[in-house]
């Protein structure tokens, strides 16, 4: 994941590494379709990335440190992350196997978040 400098006429700079993902958690396979999908960032700036072919979502604090692994059973294809009221609930949006374009998906709910 990379961070940038957002100027004051909206164009970005300082390109920079803000989280490298790879080296912040085991990956169950080696995919190049391994990365990011969704993300969403809590009122403390935490960041919850929906790691797509990685089965799981990762919290990252606003400096890019690994707070969480929050495992999906239900498949490797995790992609959209929502929260529910008061940011105590995330819903994730998932796919058993991701490699399946006939896959069906299913909606998880991880409680207590924070």
């Amino acid at each position: 994941m990379l961070k940038f400098k957002i100027n004051e006429d909206g164009s970005l700079s300082n390109r920079s590494n803000f989280a490298l993902l790879n080296l912040l958690t085991k990956n169950k396979v080696e995919s190049w379709w391994l990365g990011p999908d969704s993300m969403k960032v809590d009122s403390k700036g935490n960041i919850y990335v929906a790691q797509w072919f990685g089965g799981k979502i990762l919290k990252i604090s606003p400096e890019g440190k690994l707070l969480h692994v929050f495992e999906i059973a239900a498949g490797d294809g995790t992609t959209n992350v929502a929260f529910g009221e008061g940011e105590n609930e995330l819903y994730v949006t998932v796919v058993k196997d991701p490699k399946d374009s006939q896959a069906k998906g299913s909606i998880v709910k991880i409680a207590n978040v924070k």
